[in-house]
């Protein structure tokens, strides 16, 4: 059973630009679209990062 996405990777992109912006790196994410928007969304709304920065000696 598949199930709908509620928001698109654009947007993941756009919060994505605002984390970096207000933390001062560029997250790592991975999994489910949703997933990922409410960490990113959470992170802004409470001023508190919930994912880390991106390792340059992991590639993926």
């Amino acid at each position: 059973m598949m199930v709908a996405e509620l928001h698109t990777w654009e947007q993941v992109e756009k919060l994505a630009a605002n984390f970096e912006e207000r933390f001062g790196y560029e997250p790592t994410w991975y999994g489910n679209v949703d997933e990922v928007y409410a960490a990113l969304k959470e992170s802004l709304d409470s001023g508190v990062p919930k994912l880390e920065g991106q390792d340059p000696e992991i590639c993926l």
